[in-house]
């Protein structure tokens, strides 16, 4: 469901006074240009997406989902908020959604967006690797090693670096394109089946994959990679390894959340003798 016009939609205390020369006016609703607008806009956004997001982990059947949307529109107009028409969607089993293709079972990035990655010219200077990493790193979770394989590209984005797009750089840029072709369909995570988080460390990447086990097999729910601070950079395989466990779990805080137990898979034999 999308809004319409949300700060026409909630009432303006009448304490915004705007004087002309031969009368006042008073605002009926919170104008634009008023900096608090957000603070309202997001409070009734909120109370919508607890109620959405409750309703996703519920699972309904066709009739609680057309009863849990009439509850959502009576709230709205309640509250004297509107939704628009042209722009809200029900009872849709598959539907793009902010450069995803979501499915109830799997998700993917869109194909226009991959196609645009991969068409990518060359970038000149820095503010081209800024915008094309800030495509290729909204779909990072789709790729695995995405902090090694950008690690290149990565650092011309920094102002205290000169651009000099070298043989490195030109190697990131086409490993990224490539990748971002054969990017994974992830699951949709379902709390009900065992869970497991692969966790995995070398000199200047950490990485990390949530899964879940389902008919007879494990399927990647998200891919998750980071380059290793600097205050960590001298540590032993063993600490990097620790690092990872420590910092993919706090990323997927609300998946593990909700599970007494998950399994943690390494390669890092010492880390096995930890107990939890």
């Amino acid at each position: 469901m999308d809004a319409r016009s949300p700060n026409r939609s909630i009432a303006e205390p009448y304490c915004n006074v705007l004087k002309a020369q031969l009368r006042d006016y008073l605002h009926t609703a919170i104008p634009t240009p008023l900096m608090d607008v957000g603070v309202e806009v997001v409070d009734l956004h909120d109370y919508v997406a607890k109620i959405d997001r409750e309703f996703k982990t519920q699972r309904p059947s066709l009739d609680d989902h057309v009863e849990h949307v009439r509850t959502i529109l009576e709230r709205l107009q309640q509250a004297k908020y509107k939704a628009n028409h042209d722009k809200c969607e029900f009872a849709r089993q598959e539907l793009e959604y902010l450069g995803h293709y979501v499915t109830p079972q799997r998700i993917r990035p869109l194909a226009d967006k991959i196609e645009a990655i991969r068409v990518w010219p060359e970038p000149t200077n820095t503010t081209n690797v800024r915008s094309f990493m800030g495509l290729a790193g909204y779909y990072q979770r789709f790729i695995t090693g995405y902090s090694r394989i950008a690690a290149s590209m990565t650092r011309l984005q920094s102002p205290k670096v000169p651009f000099v797009f070298d043989d490195d750089a030109r190697r990131s840029f086409q490993a990224l394109k490539t990748t971002m072709l054969m990017a994974s369909v992830l699951s949709i995570y379902d709390p009900t089946p065992p869970t497991s988080v692969t966790t995995d460390a070398s000199g200047y990447g950490i990485g990390a994959v949530l899964e879940h086990h389902d008919d007879d097999e494990w399927h990647p729910v998200e891919y998750f990679s980071h380059k290793v601070p600097p205050i960590n950079s001298l540590d032993d395989a063993r600490k990097k390894e620790l690092l990872t466990f420590v910092v993919a779990p706090k990323r997927w805080w609300y998946f593990l959340l909700r599970r007494r137990r998950f399994t943690w898979v390494t390669d890092n034999n010492p880390s096995t003798y930890y107990k939890t």
